[in-house]
């Protein structure tokens, strides 16, 4: 199984950090600080990179049918994310490079996500579950 640390959001030490890996077609294992994992089952998850730029770009269309979602910063460069509003810089959820952002059913948004960064464009992998 490939696993993604979670860099930022919710986590401890060393010892005490969130993963995230794909086990399957459809499942995601996530590995809280506990060591117990929750899955989360969707119908279909579709990938895709979407370039941001230092004006909000849209990462994620409303979509009522989401089960999921994931937005990995394999960039050098920080972004801001904002749910159902332009992203503005320094204003919102900050991804710092390498982390990635979880969007699932314990806190799960179906609005448009939007992004920003500081200067020029990255390219940003966004995957979204459906039901």
């Amino acid at each position: 199984m490939a696993t993604t640390q979670i860099k930022d959001g919710y986590q401890g030490g060393s010892d005490n950090q969130w993963k995230i890996g794909a086990t399957g077609a459809g499942l995601v294992e996530v590995t809280n600080p506990s060591g117990s994992a929750g899955w989360s089952n969707f119908g279909q998850s579709t990938p895709k990179q979407v370039m941001v730029s230092d004006t909000s770009t849209q990462l994620l269309a409303a979509n009522p049918s989401r089960a999921y979602a994931s937005i990995s910063n394999n960039s050098s460069q920080t972004i801001y994310i904002q749910y159902g509003i332009d992203a503005v810089w320094q204003t919102g959820f900050r991804i710092s490079p390498g982390a990635v952002w979880i969007v699932n059913s314990m806190e799960l948004f179906t609005g448009e996500i939007n992004a920003i960064t500081s200067t020029g464009s990255i390219n940003i992998d966004v995957i979204e579950g459906v039901t």
